[in-house]
């Protein structure tokens, strides 16, 4: 169990993109595999192949990850 865990998000719209972030607090214990994540890009390559930038951040006290959705020219 993590204590004072927490989380944070934020979601912008623009013109022709979103950005979606989130961070959340991390325990040093690495449970899981990311198979989340792996689904995650499988997902957004369906949805929007060539049309994402995704960027993950994991250290031992904080897991980010940046989403910016229709970047496509």
């Amino acid at each position: 169990v993590l204590r004072n865990a927490w989380i944070k998000m934020n979601v912008h719209g623009f013109k022709d993109t979103v950005e979606i972030s989130i961070q959340n607090s991390a325990s040093k214990s690495k449970d899981g595999f990311g198979i989340g994540l792996e689904n995650l890009k499988n997902q957004l390559q369906h949805l929007y192949p060539g049309g994402y930038i995704m960027e993950v951040d994991n250290n031992e006290n904080e897991f980010s990850i940046h989403l910016k959705l229709g970047t496509r020219k």
